[in-house]
């Protein structure tokens, strides 16, 4: 390809780096703006981004497009209108606790091709012109519509984000409308199998996962990157307490609950800061645990730097815990392994993030209570194998370097 690709992401969020969109930067670093496009459904205004523009087409607009024919469904974003950051806040948009398979007919009902396909977006799309169209797979019906759609009227390839176990795991059995959005949900991930695509995966778990069951599929591991330049650790430091970031969900709080009335036996003054946003959830507690209200990125990384002796990356034990995070690899552990900063990790072996830090030996590491009991007690009497530290810079260089991941992406689709 003697020109750049340009590249459309269909996506329900646009990148930010405060949520799980932040992957994006992986892919899309090396690109320049005004070869990326985004259409999305979030309903709050993005932050400057990747793209050059972004078409937002939201729930609420088409809901309300369904009573009244003037209503524009889509919206246009142009880069240089945006903020810096994401903080447009004040739209609130409803999203049930469990977003099961009548939540997804009900959207699928909303997304009607009649009320999306506007002669905007089709002029949006027009306009840009695509090498690539790639999608950031979702349980929904309407993004793969839309790539569909697309990829079909221009002969355009796919690129396939996947990122989590959206296909074989169910986690809906028994639903009374689980069966029939089972069949229409695997009948339109087969049809973009067998387009004319390529895989993305965020581990070579997942790959392997997806590549056996579509073995006729291209696909490539891309890490989520960190935006941290790795740095070698030089050791725990046991006058400063230890220091966890992200939710409580899946088991997680209970790992946490269990590291701290383990350390609590061999240190009464180490403390666990925990930092989240569901510690209103929290309802059995430990006198070494201080539970505190989320940061933001920077923040997490300064405190990351300034305070902390040791960070913890933690998953369930509980087999439905374990199931929702098999395939998973948190953005916390490229970002927990480049600081610098001793990991401690405790978790069921099957758990994505916990089996991939096995794999590498690259972080202290427990998957049960009584390796956890002696864990501890190594890393309190400096007993720890200092190795670790080793594999830990050379991880975080190998597969979480951001202009590593992101080159690798760039020369997959610029050939």
């Amino acid at each position: 390809m003697d020109k750049e690709a340009k590249i459309l992401i269909v996506g329900t969020q646009p990148y930010n780096k405060t949520v799980q969109s932040r992957a994006f930067d992986s892919y899309f670093h090396q690109f320049k703006k005004t070869n990326l496009a985004q259409i999305f459904s979030d309903a709050r205004v993005p932050c400057k981004g990747h793209c050059n523009e972004l078409f937002q087409i939201t729930d609420y607009r088409l809901l309300k497009r369904r009573v009244n024919s003037k209503i524009k469904t889509g919206r246009l974003f142009r880069y240089d209108e945006l903020l810096e950051e994401w903080t447009d806040l004040s739209v609130k948009t409803y999203k049930p606790k469990k977003r099961g398979p009548l939540y997804r007919f009900m959207r699928k009902w909303l997304w009607k091709k009649k009320y999306w396909d506007t002669l905007e977006l089709e002029e949006f799309v027009a306009n840009f012109s695509p090498n690539y169209i790639f999608i950031a797979f979702s349980k929904d019906f309407f993004i793969f519509d839309i790539a569909i759609h697309f990829a079909e009227k221009y002969h355009t390839k796919l690129i396939l984000s996947i990122a989590d176990d959206y296909v074989f795991y169910d986690a809906y059995q028994g639903h009374l409308f689980n069966r029939l959005y089972r069949k229409k949900y695997l009948k339109i991930i087969d049809k973009v199998m067998n387009m004319d695509a390529f895989c993305i995966f965020e581990s070579e778990k997942i790959k392997k996962l997806y590549l056996n069951h579509y073995p006729n599929v291209a696909g490539e591991v891309i890490y989520i990157a960190s935006n941290i330049s790795p740095k070698l650790c030089e050791g725990i430091d046991l006058t400063k307490d230890w220091y966890y970031f992200g939710n409580l969900e899946y088991g997680r709080y209970e790992s946490i609950l269990e590291i701290a009335k383990t350390l609590q036996s061999f240190n009464s003054t180490i403390k666990i800061h925990v930092y989240s946003r569901d510690i209103g959830k929290v309802k059995d507690k430990s006198q070494n645990i201080i539970l505190r209200s989320p940061v933001n990125y920077n923040k997490m990384i300064e405190i990351s730097l300034n305070d902390a002796g040791a960070l913890l990356l933690v998953e369930g034990f509980a087999k439905k815990d374990v199931k929702m995070v098999e395939y998973s690899l948190s953005t916390k552990v490229g970002d927990s392994l480049s600081l610098g900063k001793p990991v401690i990790a405790y978790g069921h072996q099957n758990s994505g993030a916990i089996d991939f830090l096995l794999e590498k030996k690259c972080c202290f590491l427990a998957t049960n209570k009584n390796d956890l009991s002696r864990l501890i007690n190594d890393i309190i009497c400096g007993l720890e194998d200092k190795d670790i530290y080793l594999n830990q810079f050379g991880t975080a260089k190998k597969c979480f370097s951001l202009i590593e991941q992101s080159q690798k992406f760039f020369r997959l689709f610029n050939k």
